[in-house]
């Protein structure tokens, strides 16, 4: 499908110093037109209010070369991955070293987006493995299904400057709403229309320093438990307060009921 932007992250992990992350996987994905890849999936780290862009050290490579910039398009710029409709279409292992990260709480992003116009069948993935790493999140869970509340919205969003950083701080809901982390949005000043993407997804305190702010921006902080996110906000248009439309961009799924 065009213009998409569809992301996985994994539990919460500690890297040790030989921690390494082994995806396998299928893709065929828009092939490169005038020298230029379009269409594109990768990986990240996200840490410390940071989300970091990862290479394979082996196995099947990202592209080499010119990639389109997609601004804030699924929140990758000129970023490399994984592109082509006939270099990735077999099943194989992309393997990347995560001991830089050693003695670090992390989690990992797969991203895979589309621009407007054209798109092949994406990319698959399966058996992922996290080699030598602490705290494996799946191991936390139970083997039934709990059903949780829904999200809510967030409260008393406050936004502050200190050198070029913008300092973002919110309160979360609180009970019976179901929170387990927050995803960061922003979208373009002078205001004409809604059109935040996400910066960060699944941000696991009530503060977030953006310090890749290089122009005017609105910012919106959403809620989210383990599969959906909640309430952007409502603004009122002179007569009626209005929900702010989702993301199409979006880190998740939404789930506006009261909780």
């Amino acid at each position: 499908m065009d213009e998409k932007c569809d992301v996985i992250i994994s539990p919460i992990l500690e890297a040790t110093d030989s921690s390494q992350l082994i995806i396998h996987n299928w893709y065929s994905i828009e092939p490169q037109t005038g020298y230029i890849w379009y269409d594109r999936a990768n990986v990240h780290i996200l840490y410390n209010s940071s989300r970091i862009l990862i290479s394979p050290i082996s196995g099947k490579a990202y592209q080499l070369g010119t990639f389109w910039d997609a601004g804030p398009m699924c929140n990758m710029g000129t970023e490399q991955g994984w592109s082509g409709d006939n270099t990735g279409n077999f099943w194989g292992n992309s393997i990347f070293d995560l001991s830089s990260f050693a003695r670090q709480k992390f989690q990992t992003e797969i991203r895979y987006m589309t621009d407007i116009i054209t798109s092949k069948e994406g990319i698959y993935v399966d058996d992922i493995q996290f080699i030598n790493v602490k705290y494996e999140g799946c191991d936390q869970y139970p083997n039934t299904y709990i059903a949780q509340n829904p999200p809510g919205k967030n409260y008393n969003l406050q936004i502050s400057k200190s050198s070029n950083n913008i300092i973002l701080s919110w309160i979360p809901p609180t009970s019976p709403c179901s929170v387990t982390s927050h995803n960061i949005y922003r979208g373009s000043l002078p205001f004409v229309g809604y059109n935040h993407a996400p910066i960060a997804c699944s941000i696991n305190n009530s503060t977030y320093i953006d310090n890749s702010a290089v122009d005017n921006y609105y910012y919106l902080v959403v809620p989210m438990n383990v599969s959906s996110e909640g309430s952007y906000g409502t603004s009122f248009n002179g007569s009626t307060w209005n929900e702010i439309p989702q993301s199409n961009y979006r880190c998740n799924l939404q789930n506006l009921n009261p909780c």
